[in-house]
């Protein structure tokens, strides 16, 4: 079998308690996608009001290396804002898959701006995607009473000189 596949079991799962400080204790939690009970701790973060994320990385390569790019699967709960932040080597890139949420890229505005944030970011909806370019600081907030879930990819930011689709038909 050619295909590569992961399972939800191989995946690393997050969960983010919105009411505390990064870095606080208790406010990230990672787990391996095979935790004994972790349906049962994603109902309960989901109950909670906390943020999950399904992180897909070291996707390995066919010459044995890793593949440059990470995706995010995030559920982001009502009427919370991620934390400013950055990233140095990297571009971001988020669909959102349903529900609506503000994008925003500030170097002033802190994620208790709510008033300002829904003024000055983007509000997207389920199927807009975002590109959020290495080095510019960022956020994305859910307003609304409904969790919205995004796909995010975090790549490489060195582009390759040329991509050439090769999407090829064969028949039987």
């Amino acid at each position: 079998m050619d295909m590569y596949i992961l399972r939800k079991e191989e995946l690393g799962v997050a969960i983010i308690n919105p009411r505390k400080a990064v870095g606080e204790n208790g406010q990230y939690h990672r787990y391996d996608g095979n935790h004994s009970g972790l349906d049962r701790i994603l109902d309960h973060a989901r109950a909670s009001g906390f943020e999950i994320r399904r992180y897909v990385e070291n996707i390995a390569a066919r010459d044995g290396g890793i593949v440059p790019i990470k995706y995010v699967l995030t559920e982001l709960p009502p009427m919370y804002v991620q934390p400013f932040h950055s990233h140095h080597n990297v571009d971001e890139i988020n669909l959102i898959q349903f529900g609506e949420a503000f994008f925003i890229e500030s170097d002033t505005l802190t994620e208790h701006d709510i008033d300002a944030i829904r003024q000055t970011g983007a509000l997207l909806r389920g199927g807009d995607v975002v590109v959020s370019e290495s080095g510019k600081r960022h956020t994305v907030a859910n307003l609304s009473k409904k969790y919205v879930h995004i796909i995010g990819t975090i790549s490489a930011k060195e582009s390759v000189t040329e991509f050439k689709p090769d999407w090829i038909r064969l028949l039987p």
